[in-house]
C-alpha cells in the first residue's frame, strides 16, 4: 500500500475512533491494559509448562540413574528396562494430561478476556450512542 493511502487510512481510522467517542490516548490505554492481561496469561502458562517440563526431566534422569546401576543378572537388567519403559509410558501420559489441562486453562482465560473486552467495547459504544441521542434531543 502506498504511503499516501496508508496515511489516508490512518486518518480515517482516527476519525472513526473519535466519532465513536474514543480518543487516541484512551485507545492506547485500553490496548495496553488488554495486552497486560493477555501477557499475564501467557507468562503464567509459560512458567507452569516450564515447571512441568523441568520436573519431568528430573524424574527421567533419576530413573535413568537407577536403570544404569550395574547388574549381575541379565534377567534383572531386562526386567529393569521393562519397568523403566512402563514408568516412562505412564509418566508421559500424566505429563501430557497436565500440559493439556494447562492449554485448556489458557484457552478458557483467553476467551474470557476477549469476551470481557468485547463487552466493555459494546457498553462504551452504547454509552456514546445514548449520549449522542440525548445531545440530539436537547438540540431540538
Amino acid at each position: 500500500m502506498p504511503a499516501s493511502k496508508q496515511s489516508e487510512a490512518l486518518t480515517k481510522f482516527q476519525e472513526m475512533m473519535q466519532n465513536a467517542g474514543y480518543s487516541p490516548d484512551e485507545a492506547f490505554e485500553q490496548s495496553t491494559k488488554l495486552n497486560e492481561k493477555f501477557s499475564r496469561i501467557i507468562l503464567d502458562a509459560a512458567l507452569k509448562s516450564t515447571q512441568v517440563a523441568a520436573d519431568w526431566s528430573e524424574e527421567t534422569i533419576q530413573q535413568l540413574g537407577d536403570l544404569n546401576r550395574a547388574k549381575a543378572d541379565p534377567a534383572q537388567m531386562s526386567k529393569d528396562m521393562s519397568d523403566y519403559a512402563k514408568v516412562q509410558a505412564e509418566t508421559t501420559m500424566e505429563k501430557m494430561a497436565v500440559f493439556a489441562e494447562l492449554a485448556q486453562s489458557v484457552q478458557s482465560e483467553t476467551v474470557s478476556l476477549f469476551t470481557e473486552a468485547g463487552r466493555e467495547m459494546f457498553e462504551a459504544a452504547m454509552n456514546v450512542q445514548s449520549t449522542d441521542k440525548t445531545a440530539g434531543k436537547k438540540k431540538k
